[in-house]
């Protein structure tokens, strides 16, 4: 794993990795919310953070992402290693 990924990781607090896991995992927002129990609201605000977490460390712009497939690719890429 490279250190960029590890600070990746390492940054994010443990209810964003919980939003992290169920974005790898397929579901939707609601769906996420539901599972931990928060609003719709919160967990689009813990998507965005993760987001910027991971552009600031990758040097990539949203233009050049589909957010949710690389994070799920990300998370998966973790769980592998």
């Amino acid at each position: 794993m490279s250190s960029t990924f590890e600070s990746f990781c390492a940054s994010l607090t443990p209810t964003e990795s919980r939003v992290w896991q169920g974005l790898a995992v397929g579901r939707s927002n609601p769906g996420i919310a539901a599972e931990l129990f928060l609003s719709c609201r919160k967990v689009e605000h813990h998507i965005g953070v993760i987001r910027d977490k991971y552009l600031m460390l990758t040097g990539l712009t949203v233009k050049e992402i589909n957010l949710r497939v690389l994070l799920a690719n990300a998370y998966w890429a973790r769980e592998i290693a």
